[in-house]
């Protein structure tokens, strides 16, 4: 849809503070988000440009506009990454179901007002006594203190080991599998052989193939209740 320099589009604040906007005549306080709807700012293009040259309000997330008018406003300020600033929902998302793809994207914010939102919204899922697992907190922590302190660049390194019970289970049952075939091949005059030599607390190749199973059935119910990334 082609935007129009005469008609005004609404600006949108999804943050749960209030927003200062300046123009190049006017400022603004933008009421925080509240009740599950965004407060809007009716302004025309040039002012949008002028506000966005004012500060990096569009370009931190803190401000965004219309689903419909979105992606050629971005075009016009030059913000080419738009899609990847972070909304808070996709924060929440983050915070609340952390994986190590996520919290590389936090990690990657470099810049101190952009982390700030990410942040907030963080600390307001803690204090409204959402369950957040220690490494989402020390995280959060530990990039608020490197920003804080100038740094652009973290060191902090997400942990990718991934819980791989699935592949473990998988093994088992190949290797039981290969014990199947190899009984299958043993003679009945082998067996017999063997039963007639065996201790009298050994094992045959019988009681073998039913103690590994049940194993492989208590590794396949620990696999089920045990997440497959790690926090």
């Amino acid at each position: 849809m082609e935007i129009q320099r005469e008609k005004t589009y609404l600006v949108l604040n999804y943050c749960a503070n209030p927003v200062s906007v300046v123009t190049r005549y006017d400022q603004f306080i933008m009421e925080p988000f509240a009740g599950g709807e965004p407060s809007s700012l009716p302004l025309t293009l040039d002012e949008i440009q002028q506000a966005n040259n004012n500060s990096k309000l569009f370009k931190t997330g803190h401000l965004r506009f219309e689903p419909e008018h979105e992606e050629e406003i971005y075009d016009v300020l030059h913000i080419r990454d738009w899609k990847d600033i972070l909304t808070n929902e996709q924060v929440e998302d983050i915070v609340l179901h952390p994986t190590a793809e996520k919290i590389e994207d936090i990690l990657k914010i470099d810049e101190p007002r952009y982390f700030n939102r990410i942040y907030g919204v963080y600390m307001g899922l803690k204090n409204a006594g959402y369950s957040i697992s220690k490494s989402v907190d020390v995280t959060m922590s530990a990039r608020y203190k490197e920003l804080v302190n100038g740094k652009k660049t973290t060191n902090l390194i997400v942990n990718k080991k991934e819980d791989n019970s699935e592949t473990k289970i998988a093994e088992l049952e190949e290797k039981l599998a290969q014990m199947q075939q190899m009984m299958e091949k043993i003679t009945p005059q082998e067996q017999n052989s063997d039963e007639k030599n065996a201790e009298p607390d050994s094992i045959t190749p019988k009681e073998v193939h039913s103690v590994t199973k049940k194993e492989a059935t208590k590794t396949s119910a620990k696999a089920s209740k045990t997440t497959k990334t790690k926090e």
